[in-house]
């Protein structure tokens, strides 16, 4: 992986906090031409450092007036990659993460209310490879941001070999 220039490092921030700018107030901004900032932008998109663009939707207009953190840990003899493959192709499903520690899995739901989440949480127990389902309601979002994962790191040296060690912590404002 190519390690990202300061150019390519602020265009992404910026594209981060509205994807819609045009490619001349990016440029206005980072102080280039903007036909810099189309190649920088054509580069990430090719080398898959920006891998799509998204419209954020307020969940409450379509009915998702709550959200519940699922914290899942799976049975010693089931495959807790299956079960978070599962969780996450639920319409429901906002993040689910795989994880090394207390909890196999977790997972970010969207709920209409709590019969609704009280369905979602039957529908995992459903799947019969869970040893034990916590959740908690979210009660109030400080902060919503783009996270920098990074899949299948096998050792840190890898993470600075890569040279993502480097790259600096996106922010974003709450939705």
């Amino acid at each position: 992986m190519e390690e990202l220039s300061e150019l390519d490092r602020l265009v992404l921030s910026i594209l981060k906090k509205n994807a819609r700018l045009s490619v001349r107030k990016i440029a206005a901004s980072v102080g280039v031409s903007p036909a810099t900032v189309s190649r920088t932008i054509r580069k990430l998109e090719k080398t898959g450092s920006i891998k799509g663009y998204v419209a954020l939707s307020d969940d409450a207009e379509q009915g998702y007036v709550c959200s519940l953190l699922i914290l899942v840990r799976v049975d010693k003899d089931a495959d807790s990659e299956q079960l978070a493959q599962a969780i996450s192709k639920m319409d429901e499903c906002c993040l689910c993460l795989l994880t090394a520690g207390t909890h196999d899995i977790v997972s970010l739901v969207a709920c209409k209310d709590p019969m609704h989440a009280n369905s979602i949480l039957k529908k995992i127990r459903s799947l019969g490879k869970a040893s034990s389902i916590e959740a908690s309601f979210v009660t109030r979002r400080f902060k919503m941001m783009s996270v920098p994962f990074v899949d299948d790191i096998a050792v840190s040296s890898d993470l600075a070999a890569s040279g993502l060690s480097k790259a600096p912590m996106p922010t974003r404002s709450p939705k």
